[in-house]
């Protein structure tokens, strides 16, 4: 036998074996001419999964109830919610609140509230003003309640003072009627991020001293009255306040929504792994059926190419604690 011819054939054998692996190798990474396939569900539950991740915010809501413990404390007043009664030694809910945002007010707002007619607002010099294009006005646009009577509340947002001790103080009217003290109600937000746009003031003047009430009865009007008769000179607590029951509440940023033109489309998408090849789009829809907000601007879907749409009942909600109900449409192709 031809040793020579035997070793050629072997020879032979392993350099098409060798060509026909490298040639496996290329279709297996680099797929010439292949296209990857996604199905519908897939891109949209990416775009969904993404946007409610990335765009939803919580906001806790707490109302206050106050009232003055001492006929000298009555009027526009400026109050520290410092500890709890009587003394004011133990910490309280909100102090508790100020330590978690590590004493940073742009994360807390406080509002006064009207209960009655004839209540009286804190001083109008004391109402911070908010800009058309706050969180607030943006909802308000997009809900068509600009001027209605349910915006009014949210307009009474307090110029807060950050003190010395890393309390919150704030202006508030303190009420006597007909020689008995009168609750007024406040409503205290915060969250996580940023809701409060507005540099604390400075501390100044003479600021009282208000403490929470935390024992067992519910401070009622009589109860109340209780406490007053039981003021003196040596009272450190003027004024009495009790935390209500906290209101959590979830929704969708709008903020967060217009900021995500700031990344850009392409780096979104790389970032939220969704395909290169592929173009989606998000319209936030108002109860009339108009289309308010969308992204991205340049996203234009192309005419005769299948689009796979879903629509998501949702939420927005302001950096006020307001929610209003809106349709998530999201598109991809």
């Amino acid at each position: 036998m031809d040793k020579r011819g035997i070793a050629e054939g072997i020879d032979w054998a392993i350099a098409l074996g060798l060509f026909l692996v490298y040639v496996t190798l290329v279709f297996v990474f680099f797929k010439p001419g292949v296209t990857s396939y996604y199905d519908q569900e897939t891109l949209l539950n990416i775009v969904q999964d993404n946007s409610l991740k990335n765009l939803t915010w919580e906001i806790t809501k707490i109302p206050l109830f106050i009232a003055p413990l001492d006929r000298s404390a009555q009027g526009q007043k400026t109050i520290e919610l410092k500890g709890t009664y009587p003394q004011g030694a133990e910490s309280s809910k909100i102090q508790k609140i100020m330590n978690d945002k590590q004493q940073d007010l742009s994360k807390i707002e406080i509002f006064y509230v009207e209960r009655e007619q004839g209540d009286v607002r804190p001083n109008p010099d004391a109402i911070v003003e908010e800009g058309e294009n706050s969180e607030r006005e943006r909802v308000q646009r997009i809900r068509g309640t600009e001027n209605s009577e349910e915006t009014k509340e949210r307009e009474n947002g307090l110029q807060m003072i950050l003190t010395e001790q890393g309390n919150i103080a704030i202006p508030v009217f303190l009420a006597w009627e007909q020689e008995l003290s009168k609750k007024t109600k406040y409503l205290l937000i915060h969250a996580s991020e940023t809701l409060n746009f507005q540099e604390a003031e400075a501390e100044q003047g003479n600021i009282l001293t208000a403490c929470e009430w935390t024992g067992e009865e519910d401070l009622t009007d009589e109860k109340i009255q209780e406490l007053v008769s039981a003021v003196d000179s040596e009272s450190i607590c003027k004024v009495i306040y009790v935390v209500g029951v906290e209101d959590k509440i979830t929704g969708v940023s709008l903020e967060k929504f217009n900021a995500l033109s700031e990344e850009g489309y392409t780096e979104l998408k790389r970032e939220w792994n969704f395909p290169a090849t592929k173009d989606f789009r998000i319209d936030i829809i108002n109860k009339e059926g108009n289309i308010q907000e969308y992204y991205p601007r340049e996203a234009i879907i192309p005419e005769n190419i299948n689009v796979y749409a879903r629509l998501i009942n949702g939420f927005i909600l302001n950096d006020e604690g307001n929610r209003e109900p809106v349709i998530i449409s999201i598109k991809t192709w």
